[in-house]
């Protein structure tokens, strides 16, 4: 989780960097004071987001659009 660029990266076990998601936004796939996230066993990535009050929904595998649930 990176709080400044309002970003997460993921990385394998050995340290090699795989996928960005967000930046700083409001929008629908961007991310604003993101402060948690899980991914599930599907590669679904969970993002809370405090400055948005809303939990989006990425992927690990592609093509996937983002999804978001309001009012959290």
């Amino acid at each position: 989780m990176d709080r400044g660029e309002h970003s997460f990266k993921i990385f394998d076990r050995s340290g090699t960097f795989l996928r960005r998601f967000g930046w700083y936004g409001l929008e629908e796939g961007l991310l604003f004071q993101p402060v948690d996230a899980q991914m599930d066993s599907f590669g679904r990535v969970y993002v809370l987001e405090a400055g948005a009050r809303r939990l989006q929904v990425f992927s690990l595998l592609r093509p996937f659009e983002p999804f978001t649930l309001p009012g959290i």
